[in-house]
């Protein structure tokens, strides 16, 4: 996990970095705020036979609470202007991520980021 994520991170804290400079450079002062959100409710932790029959069960999709979660997650983070959002390729966190923007008023892209996720052994990263 540590040597995925190192891949990924460096780039995202350069742009980071890159954003702030040139704000800094302009004399403004630049605030960036990261909010690192788990995954809302998967359908296997609420039917525990759903893996069973499940045609993939190494990327299970949101249950209905975890729909519902990711819609109250929108409405916790409206106040906030949200510019950009990275996501596990998880399809579980991509839906966590798609029904917060849809509960918000903002417009921004979801960017899944692979090195965002754990590896699971003999399945590996979707």
């Amino acid at each position: 996990l540590k040597r995925m994520i190192s891949t990924s991170l460096p780039w995202i804290l350069k742009t980071l970095s890159l954003w702030a400079s040139i704000g800094c450079a302009r004399g403004e002062s630049v605030t960036t705020r990261f909010f690192l959100v788990r995954s809302a409710e998967r359908i296997d932790f609420a039917e525990k036979d759903w893996s069973s029959s499940a045609h993939n069960p190494y990327d299970p999709y949101l249950s209905r609470l975890g729909s519902a979660q990711a819609a109250q997650l929108g409405h916790h983070l409206n106040p906030r202007r949200i510019t950009r959002v990275y996501s596990s390729p998880f399809l579980r966190a991509l839906q966590t991520a798609q029904g917060a923007a849809e509960s918000l008023d903002q417009i921004f892209s979801i960017a899944p980021e692979p090195g965002l996720c754990e590896f699971l052994y003999g399945g590996g990263v979707p």
